[in-house]
């Protein structure tokens, strides 16, 4: 499943088929989500959390995926900042 969400993603750029197909995937969770909400705001919270998924595939950089020690040391400095 992920190596097709990252295939997906890669397409969503410039494919509006593969960004619903995205949309399509995660919408048993975002209604799973929603549910525990306002029955009156629930249609516009699924809207604006749909947006926030484009806007986030779109501004998404698949090429600039951290290796294992950057995420370490970003993980460290968080600590550090916490302890402040």
């Amino acid at each position: 499943m992920a190596k097709i969400l990252y295939e997906l993603v890669k397409k969503a750029k410039h494919d509006n088929t593969a960004l619903q197909t995205i949309i399509n995937m995660f919408e048993p969770k975002l209604k799973k989500s929603i549910y525990m909400t306002n029955l009156n705001d629930r249609e516009d919270l699924a809207q604006e959390l749909k947006l926030k998924m484009v806007s986030y595939i779109k501004g998404y950089d698949i090429e600039s995926i951290p290796g294992f020690w950057e995420i370490k040391e970003r993980v460290d400095t968080d600590k550090i900042a916490k302890k402040s």
